[in-house]
């Protein structure tokens, strides 16, 4: 499951990558939210795969590599609009907003009180505001 969404997530990767902006528009990141959460319910399993990634101590590493590499493929995109002082900086606001995104991803298929549409609209509104500044050297 992992391998596709990494597949995925690099298609969406260029495609943010080759818009020249900081910010990824609100449509993209709303886009990648719903696949996302389509890979985790199509594949057998795929929410207790994602459960057990956080809940299970052996299983941490693994969490926490994908969530890097995403991380350093993000950062490796909006440092270019960074000066170079800034980059440590830059690469913790990302970070923090990967493990948000995981966090989003559970709660689609935790909260029933929430619809899955509005859970990623709203994730995407407060990442895509997030983004906006996440550049921006404090």
């Amino acid at each position: 499951m992992l391998g596709k969404q990494n597949e995925e997530f690099d298609v969406w990767l260029a495609d943010y990558a080759s818009r020249q902006e900081a910010a990824p528009p609100l449509e993209m990141i709303e886009r990648w939210f719903f696949t996302a959460a389509d890979f985790v319910s199509k594949e057998p399993g795929g929410i207790w795969t994602i459960r057990a990634l956080r809940a299970l101590p052996n299983l941490s590493h693994v969490r926490l590599s994908w969530q890097r590499r995403y991380t350093d493929q993000i950062f490796n995109v909006t440092r270019r609009f960074t000066p170079e002082s800034a980059w440590p900086l830059l690469w913790s606001r990302i970070r923090i907003v990967v493990e948000f995104s995981y966090v989003v991803d559970e709660l689609v298929y935790e909260e029933d009180r929430i619809t899955r549409e509005t859970t990623i609209r709203e994730a995407a509104r407060m990442i895509h505001s997030l983004f906006k500044d996440i550049t921006v050297a404090e």
